[in-house]
């Protein structure tokens, strides 16, 4: 799984099935390095102790997101063992104790054309409610046929916040259907909080709010196709909470 940039849907619940069908009663976690804050000695170091980091410059939650939610639900963290790894005993009582809520952010359904090879696309961002985890949104990136000759470009979701901060995310979509991706808008290692049994303990880091989102879609080198449109069918808001 590890090997591929885009696992989507259908392989992640392949990967989903196999873990349900042989449980293991612990496991380890290994959030990816926060890659805005790590030097290049830094990048070093974390890849010469093999762990985790983003597969063609996509985070893994926003790669594999199914999965992720997953091993959520099933484990919860005994502590950090070493650095950026995370101990996980089996904990099947998450499954019913863990929820999600979803609010829209204001976002109407739009379609952007796309008329250059380097476009910048603002879809806006007029609501985000306090106590937010992560983004959902839903796209259709729209490509000409010959893509399947080639390659899509680069797509980036630019986020925009309210201390002035702003940071790129690289996501990947299947071309020319509607999809799903998720975002954690915040410092990648925090995500590990998550699987505290404290719920107090998920959001103990600064987290100013989004202001603003720009989609960037640019071409990795001369073969690839840009889209001719973008397509913006939703955007919420998702907050998680457990239950005791």
């Amino acid at each position: 799984m590890q090997a591929y940039t885009a696992s989507g849907p259908a392989l992640s619940q392949l990967e989903i099935a196999g873990l349900e069908n042989a449980p293991v009663p612990a496991g380890l976690y290994l959030p990816d390095a926060d890659m805005t804050h790590l030097s290049d000695s830094g990048l070093v170091h974390w890849r010469n102790l093999d762990l985790s980091l983003p597969v063609g410059g996509t985070y893994n939650f926003t790669r594999t997101p199914e999965v992720w939610f997953w091993m959520l639900q099933h484990y919860h963290s005994e502590g950090q063992l070493s650095t950026g790894v995370f101990g996980l005993p089996r904990d099947d009582s998450r499954v019913s104790r863990i929820s999600m809520q979803a609010q829209a952010v204001g976002l109407a359904a739009r379609t952007y054309p796309i008329r250059e090879r380097s476009s910048v696309v603002d879809i806006g961002l007029p609501y985000w409610p306090e106590g937010t985890d992560f983004l959902r949104l839903r796209l259709t990136v729209r490509y000409a046929w010959w893509w399947k000759l080639r390659k899509p470009e680069r797509l980036q979701l630019e986020l925009i916040r309210a201390d002035g901060s702003s940071e790129l995310r690289w996501f990947v979509v299947q071309p020319n259907t509607s999809m799903e991706v998720w975002f954690y808008p915040w410092s990648q290692p925090d995500l590990a909080r998550y699987f505290d049994e404290d719920e107090s303990n998920w959001r103990s880091t600064p987290r100013p709010a989004i202001t603003g989102l720009r989609i960037l879609s640019t071409p990795l080198d001369w073969v690839s196709v840009a889209p001719s449109a973008i397509v913006v069918e939703a955007a919420d808001a998702v907050r998680m909470s457990m239950s005791r």
